[in-house]
């Protein structure tokens, strides 16, 4: 299983600045981030930013990241969240103490069922473009596998991590 090297602040060639993050993981981080960038973007503010890997023990690998973010000028108006990320991939369990993992094979039938449209997940990614699509929604099916996302996530909590639907798909 792949795994990404994150660098948490400071220089990036110093390795204690470094945690293994799940492919899972990296997306969502990744949808946070962005939505930072926009926002900085969009306005040149300020934006107070943490990132804070969270290891159990003598880990090696850490459970999770937690991320806060707060706009500073507009008191949080426009960037303000403060969310737990778990350092999971589905199919994977992974043994924490050693960073080793072992494939389930329970990612290779979940993808097998995505064809079928029983799935109860709310929406169909596209961590590229950053929209996301309703499960129906034919477009969705065009999305590479490298960039698609199943979430069960609420449309509320999308929007609030930087995503938009896509415009087959608003309402």
């Amino acid at each position: 299983m792949q795994s990404i090297a994150w660098c948490f602040g400071g220089s990036d060639t110093d390795k204690k600045n470094y945690i293994t993050a799940t492919p899972y993981m990296k997306n969502y981080m990744n949808a946070y981030v962005v939505k930072i960038a926009r926002y900085l973007e969009k306005t040149s503010n300020h934006v107070m930013y943490r990132t804070t890997p969270v290891f159990v023990g003598e880990e090696l690998m850490c459970r999770g990241v937690l991320m806060e973010a707060y706009s500073v000028e507009d008191n949080g108006e426009g960037i303000c969240f403060n969310i737990f990320l778990y350092n999971v991939q589905p199919g994977i369990n992974y043994i924490y103490s050693t960073g080793e993992s072992e494939y389930t094979g329970e990612f290779l039938d979940m993808a097998a069922q995505m064809k079928d449209s029983s799935m109860d997940f709310n929406y169909i990614l596209n961590s590229k473009t950053m929209t996301f699509h309703k499960p129906e929604c034919e477009k969705a099916s065009r999305i590479g596998t490298k960039n698609k996302i199943y979430s069960y996530a609420e449309r509320e909590e999308l929007i609030g991590a930087g995503y938009t639907a896509a415009e087959c798909c608003n309402p």
